[in-house]
């Protein structure tokens, strides 16, 4: 599985979802494990995932909907 196709068939999203069948898994898998880049973007796809969860969780998910509050939110120092 290459990056283009991991791009092109969102499978960073599906593998994280646990949508994509046991082949692609398998192959996600073993495409990420070796290559460092992917690894990264997988683990920063999982923690944007987990703070979008947290913000919801803690009721500002809806605060932020407004476009100026997001360009705000964004560019806080601790993101």
């Amino acid at each position: 599985m290459d990056r283009q196709y991991i791009r092109d068939h969102g499978v960073i999203e599906r593998y994280l979802s646990g949508t994509l069948t046991a082949d692609e898994e398998q192959a996600f898998e073993e495409a990420y494990l070796g290559d460092p880049e992917l690894l990264d973007e997988v683990q920063a796809a999982e923690r944007l995932r987990e703070g979008i969860k947290d913000l919801d969780s803690a009721g500002r998910l809806q605060q932020l909907r407004a476009p100026a509050q997001w360009r705000q939110w964004f560019a806080s120092p601790q993101y």
